[in-house]
C-alpha cells in the first residue's frame, strides 16, 4: 500500500514556505513575557487556530 503522492507532498511543503514567512510579518501587538517585544503575525495566527480548536 503506497499512498506516496508526490504532487500533494509539494503542495504541503509549499503551504509550510508560505506559512514561514507570516514570521517576518510584525504586528502591534507587544508581547508582554518578551521584553515587550513585538508579536509576529505566525504567533497570532497560531493562538487563533488554538483558540478556533477549543
Amino acid at each position: 500500500m503506497n499512498n506516496f503522492n508526490p504532487v500533494r507532498l509539494e503542495k504541503q511543503l509549499a503551504l509550510l514556505v508560505e506559512v514561514d514567512k507570516l514570521k517576518a510579518v510584525l504586528r502591534r501587538t507587544r508581547v508582554k513575557s518578551a521584553d515587550a517585544r513585538r508579536e509576529n503575525s505566525a504567533e497570532h495566527s497560531w493562538q487563533v487556530a488554538l483558540w478556533h480548536c477549543c
